[in-house]
């Protein structure tokens, strides 16, 4: 017996491309078309799974899945940094994110 697992990234939000982290914003209408069209593309699905974030939700959706929300695969809570980019950390909080990006288990926000 084998098993095939495809993992698929949430389609392209306001958050991503603006570079920020993301808060719970959902795809943009681009996005969800793309998906939709690559939808028929893909080879049959016997489960699917999905975090519980919108733009993920949206994106299983897009595809055709009937995916499962599983609340362990919410992204991480970044706290007071969510929708802010990487430049005005650096700028208002430089230790923190130094710190953040170099030590796994390092939650300053």
């Amino acid at each position: 017996m084998s098993l095939r697992l495809t993992l698929l990234s949430h389609g392209a939000t306001d958050a991503t491309r603006k570079a920020t982290f993301p808060i719970d914003e959902p795809l943009e209408p681009r996005a969800y078309k793309k998906a939709a069209s690559f939808a028929e593309s893909l080879e049959r699905t016997d489960a699917a799974w999905t975090s519980p974030a919108l733009r993920a939700v949206q994106t299983a959706e897009a595809l055709g899945l009937d995916a499962s929300v599983d609340p362990l695969l919410k992204d991480i809570d970044l706290g007071r940094w969510a929708g802010m980019s990487l430049s005005a950390l650096a700028a208002c909080e430089p230790t923190a994110l130094a710190d953040w990006t170099n030590n796994p288990s390092s939650t300053p926000h």
